[in-house]
C-alpha cells in the first residue's frame, strides 16, 4: 500500500530551517572578519618625543582592543577613537580608528605587537627609533626658560634650486593663549620660502623635563650660490600676566604679550 504526503511543507521544513541556520552563522562569521591596519602619525620617531599608534578597524571588530601589550617597549600616555559610517549604494561600511598616544621605552628598533581586538587581530608593526634629539640651542632647556625655539635644516651644502627642509620647533612648558611666530625671510630674495602642510603639536623629553613642542615645516629653494642668510625669527606669546581679576562669574586671567628673537645663522652654503 502506498502513502501521498498531502503536505509537502512539513518535510522541506526542517531541510529550510537548517539552511537558513547555515547562512545565519556564514553571515555572523563574515562580519566579525574585520579589517585591521597600524602605523604611525610620522616618521622618524625619536626616543624622547611622543607620536600616535593609529589602529584603522574596517568593519565590526568582535571585541574592544587590548593596548596593555604595548607597555613592554612604549608608555601608553592616552587612547581616542572616532568611527565613520558610510551607506554607498545601500550598502553600510563601517570604519573606526584608535589613537594612542605613546613614548618609547628606548631607542633602537622596537616591535608593535599584535593587538587584540576580541578575535580579531592587528599585525605586527615594526620601528626604528632614533637616539635623542638635539637641535642647535642645546643649553636652552637646562637654563631654565619656559621657552624656547630650535631650527634644523636637512641639508647644508645644496645645490641652487635643491629643496631643503626648513624645520622650526618651539619648546613651551608654560600655558599660553595665542602665538604667532614670523615667516622666514632671506635677503634679496635669494632663497624661495613655501610653507608645507599643517602646524605638528606634541610632547617630547628634554633634560628630565616634559615639553609641548609646536613643529612647522618650510621648504627652501636656493635661487643663488653662495653663503645664505636667514632673518631672525619672531615669536610673540599671549602668556598670564601673573595677575587675577575677581569677577561676578569667576576668576578671570590677565594676558599679556611677550615677544622672543631668535637669531639664526645656518652655514648654508647653495652650491651653483
Amino acid at each position: 500500500m502506498m502513502f501521498r504526503n498531502n503536505n509537502p511543507g512539513k518535510r522541506l521544513a526542517p531541510i529550510t530551517a537548517l539552511l537558513l541556520a547555515a547562512v545565519l552563522l556564514f553571515a555572523n562569521s563574515w562580519v566579525q572578519a574585520a579589517q585591521i591596519s597600524v602605523k604611525t602619525d610620522h616618521s622618524p620617531v625619536a626616543v624622547d618625543e611622543t607620536f600616535q599608534l593609529i589602529f584603522t578597524v574596517d568593519g565590526e571588530p568582535d571585541g574592544s582592543p587590548d593596548f596593555s601589550f604595548l607597555e613592554q617597549n612604549f608608555e601608553v600616555l592616552g587612547t581616542s577613537q572616532s568611527r565613520n559610517i558610510s551607506i554607498v549604494n545601500g550598502k553600510t561600511s563601517r570604519t573606526t580608528r584608535y589613537l594612542v598616544t605613546v613614548l618609547p621605552r628606548r631607542s633602537g628598533d622596537l616591535t608593535v605587537p599584535s593587538i587584540r581586538f576580541g578575535k580579531d587581530v592587528s599585525p605586527v608593526l615594526k620601528l626604528h627609533v632614533l637616539d635623542a634629539t638635539t637641535g642647535n640651542t642645546p643649553s636652552a632647556a637646562a637654563s631654565g626658560d619656559a621657552v624656547f625655539m630650535e631650527v634644523s635644516v636637512d641639508e647644508r651644502a645644496p645645490w641652487v634650486q635643491q629643496q631643503v627642509i626648513l624645520k622650526v620647533r618651539i619648546f613651551s612648558r608654560i600655558q599660553w593663549k595665542e602665538a604667532s611666530l614670523s615667516e622666514p625671510q632671506f635677503r634679496n630674495g635669494e632663497v624661495l620660502v613655501q610653507k608645507l602642510g599643517e602646524d605638528r603639536r606634541y610632547q617630547k623629553q628634554r633634560d628630565g623635563q616634559s615639553w609641548q613642542v609646536i613643529e612647522r615645516r618650510y621648504a627652501l629653494f636656493p635661487q643663488k650660490s653662495g653663503e645664505l642668510k636667514m632673518d631672525p625669527l619672531s615669536l610673540n606669546l599671549r602668556i598670564p600676566a601673573g595677575k587675577k581679576q575677581q569677577r561676578s562669574c569667576g576668576v578671570s586671567r590677565f594676558w599679556q604679550w611677550a615677544r622672543h628673537w631668535w637669531s639664526v645663522r645656518f652655514g648654508l652654503t647653495a652650491i651653483r
